[in-house]
């Protein structure tokens, strides 16, 4: 989805560039509406979606499924508008901004403990626990500078990757995974500060996505870094990723919910998911078993076995 359609908020078209001017100016995010469904009898569903920006194959992915989703229920919910919200949020400002509901009111986030009581945590949300991946995002390619690349095709066996240094993201869940598991991780604020430090030597790799890493590198080429994704190791812990709606907005979370499952029932679902991700697909597949195998702490029980494309 395309960036927020300022012309949405003025109805005299006169008035756009000035708007425009203000909303940057108070530093609003930058978004984009989508078209309108068929105008129906019932009041028209808005979801506005967080996108990241960064990585756009995996947003595209992601917003695609939702309207899938909205597109099976149009004749029992009705009319829908979705709209595509760019901002480099942090982790806890996403949070803090899904469970307000007022910029964005849906999601996409690795599956996480949430309240969905207001007033039972500081930022409850409805998750939909209906995992988007089948896996895939749990794959992770190792990022390294272009000098580093024969040295970590040449690595052995896990205990030689964990005394390098890795570098993530602060907030993200994955740090916690690797630190569960004994890797050496360093933090920072942004993916940006991430590769920079890479750069600088201040990390030895950065794990991300088999999805997002070499989109990672393609949106950071400006700045001339050296860096490649390594073929080999690869990493993998399970992971998966849904939905999370905001709290003051259940009516939005029962049809995206009732619309995936439709989409998984009439096999829709899975049909993006493969089209989407053929590349990728073939690529574990021929990498499979020549991979680190992580546990993740943070899954309860009945998580820790992901439904997977391999299976």
């Amino acid at each position: 989805m395309s960036q927020i359609n300022r012309e949405h908020f003025f109805s005299n078209h006169a008035l756009v560039g000035y708007g425009l001017l203000v909303l940057l100016a108070l530093g609003a995010p930058l978004v984009s509406a989508q078209p309108n469904t068929e105008p129906g009898t019932k009041e028209t569903m808005e979801y506005r979606y967080w996108d990241w920006g960064v990585t756009p194959k995996r947003d595209d992915y992601q917003v695609q499924l939702l309207r899938l989703a909205l597109d099976k229920t149009r004749s029992s919910h009705g009319a829908f508008k979705i709209l595509r919200v760019k901002a480099e949020f942090s982790t806890p400002r996403v949070r803090r901004e899904l469970s307000r509901g007022k910029i964005i009111n849906v999601q996409v986030g690795p599956w996480r403990r949430v309240s969905q009581s207001v007033g039972r945590s500081a930022d409850p949300a409805i998750r939909i626990d209906i995992p988007l991946y089948k896996g895939l995002l749990g794959y992770r390619h190792l990022i390294v500078r272009s000098e580093d690349q024969a040295r970590f095709a040449a690595i052995p066996q896990v205990s030689a990757l964990k005394r390098l240094v890795a570098g993530q993201v602060r907030g993200w869940v994955d740090t916690d995974v690797y630190r569960a598991n004994g890797y050496q991780v360093q933090d920072s604020s942004n993916i940006s500060n991430v590769l920079a430090m890479l750069n600088a030597k201040r990390y030895d790799y950065v794990p991300m996505s088999i999805v997002e890493a070499p989109l990672l590198l393609e949106s950071q080429a400006e700045r001339g870094y050296k860096m490649v994704v390594a073929q080999r190791p690869l990493l993998y812990f399970p992971l998966p990723f849904v939905f999370y709606v905001s709290i003051h907005e259940s009516e939005l979370a029962q049809r995206l919910e009732e619309g995936l499952r439709i989409a998984q029932s009439d096999g829709s679902f899975d049909e993006l998911f493969t089209r989407t991700f053929a590349a990728e697909i073939a690529l574990i597949k021929q990498q499979q078993g020549d991979y680190f195998v992580l546990h993740n702490p943070l899954l309860p029980a009945h998580l820790q076995k992901v439904p997977s494309f391999l299976d």
